[in-house]
């Protein structure tokens, strides 16, 4: 009678098999070991569970009868593998593999047939091979049917839910029609308010509009009154002056009484006032309309057309430490200063509030130094809290929220005069391309950063 082979049993059912092989294996010295059997003497219990292990043990059993008759030994050895032969009975094999799989010991059972082989031991590895076949399909199918159980209540579940929000979109459907026809009603009326509302304001207009000719026609009159009493204010010079001058050389001059020039006061004064409450009235109608211009005595010169350029002497480059000293140390130049632009350079570890002291610090020094006024630009997002400090010679202004600084420093030079020349302190590109559009002259954050310590040396 052949030997019951392994090959065709499911791997499920080697593991004491494959366990009393490892450990026959592990009991043998290393030296003398095939080099097919060195590697499975090395695996550990864990990786003797994977498929491919253990089919690696069936083949050595298959090819080394010793290493076989050395397992089989060890497992007959086992009081609970002698127990299932000892109560071996060829003609009950199926009630013993099933009595053996209800009790989880199937693999036990089928590690003393093999080691046994007792007669019948084929019928009773087919029986385990199908027992656990069966035990294998049973519990799949409970598997199958507990998720199908779980799926039900699942959707049972969300039947409900779905149920429940019908019921509330039906209800809010509801709400939102009686809302509608609310608002409704409400926009009716509001078109009727509006439609007086249009009369009244086309009348307001009307009103404004001859509010804005009488104000027009008060400051003509105003200014015809001021030039006739500027005229008669120099030809009472002139005859104050003739007098002064021999009687047969005084050129004949048109002199004005007192009470004309004080006639001309009030009236001036009466224009003034009546000038002053038509434009209260049209500042309480509407937005109000320009002032009539009066030409000052003296004309202002006119402003440059481009900005004024920082003074930097011939060989001097402005984006170095040197020139910034010159540009600033001249007069009249307003350093711009991109703040957090600056201090990260300077100080990239440190906090935002840190990095503001340690600016604003250095910067109080620059001013100092070469008394040039600066103002300071920080981004407002960070600046929660923060309240600008007064610093001697330094500005501080923080951006709005969720704004960036770099607008904030493009409109500080815009703002200056054309006359004051502007130097800003920045590497960033935007900033460095619409402040040179500006008229500025830029340095970076590295020559300003150099220009701070050199002024805190000194």
């Amino acid at each position: 009678m052949s030997e019951p082979a392994l090959g065709d049993l499911p791997e499920t059912l080697l593991a004491v098999i494959v366990e009393a092989a490892r450990t026959v294996l592990r009991g043998r010295d290393p030296a003398a070991l095939t080099s097919a059997l060195r590697p499975l003497a090395r695996v550990d219990q864990r990786a003797a569970a994977s498929s491919t292990v253990r089919r690696q043990f069936v083949a050595a059993l298959s090819r080394d009868g010793g290493l076989r008759a050395e397992v089989a030994a060890a497992l007959l050895s086992r009081p609970d593998v002698a127990a299932v032969l000892e109560g071996f009975d060829p003609a009950a094999v199926v009630s013993t593999a099933s009595s053996a799989a209800e009790s989880d010991t199937l693999d036990i059972f089928v590690a003393a047939v093999w080691a046994g082989s007792p007669q019948g031991w084929e019928r009773a590895l087919g029986a385990a091979a199908a027992v656990d076949l069966e035990r294998r399909a049973r519990g799949a199918l409970l598997a199958e049917r507990d998720a199908l159980v779980a799926q039900v209540g699942v959707l049972e579940r969300d039947t409900t839910a779905r149920a429940a929000a019908i019921s509330a979109e039906a209800a809010h459907a509801a709400e939102l029609t009686a809302k509608l026809a609310s608002e409704r009603a409400a926009r009716r009326a509001a078109d009727e308010r509006a439609t007086e509302a249009t009369g009244a304001m086309d009348q307001l207009r009307a009103d404004l509009d001859a509010a804005r000719a009488a104000l027009e026609q008060r400051a003509v009159e105003l200014a015809n009154a001021r030039e006739e009493l500027g005229r008669e204010r120099d030809r009472r010079r002139e005859a104050e002056r003739a007098k002064a001058v021999p009687a047969r050389i005084a050129p004949p001059v048109a002199t004005v009484g007192a009470d004309e020039l004080a006639s001309l006061a009030d009236a001036a004064g009466e224009l003034t006032r009546q000038l002053r409450d038509a434009a209260t009235r049209v500042e309480t109608a509407a937005q109000p309309a320009p002032s009539a211009r009066v030409p000052t005595d003296r004309p202002r010169p006119p402003a440059p057309a481009t900005r004024t350029k920082p003074k930097l002497p011939g060989g001097l480059v402005a984006d170095t430490v040197d020139g910034v000293r010159a540009m600033l140390s001249q007069g009249g130049a307003m350093l711009v200063v991109d703040g957090y632009n600056v201090s990260n350079h300077a100080w990239p570890g440190a906090t935002a509030l840190m990095q503001r002291d340690r600016l604003e610090r250095g910067l109080q020094q620059v001013a100092q130094r070469f008394g040039c006024e600066i103002v300071c630009c920080y981004d407002g997002d960070d600046t929660v809290g923060a309240r600008p400090r007064r610093i001697p010679g330094v500005r501080v202004q923080f951006s709005a929220r969720h704004e960036e600084a770099d607008e904030l420093v493009v409109d500080t030079v815009r703002e200056l005069p054309k006359r004051v020349p502007a130097v800003v302190a920045s590497s960033d590109g935007w900033v460095r391309q619409h402040a040179e559009a500006e008229g500025a002259v830029v340095v970076s954050a590295a020559t300003t950063t150099a220009v701070i310590s050199a002024a805190g040396r000194r």
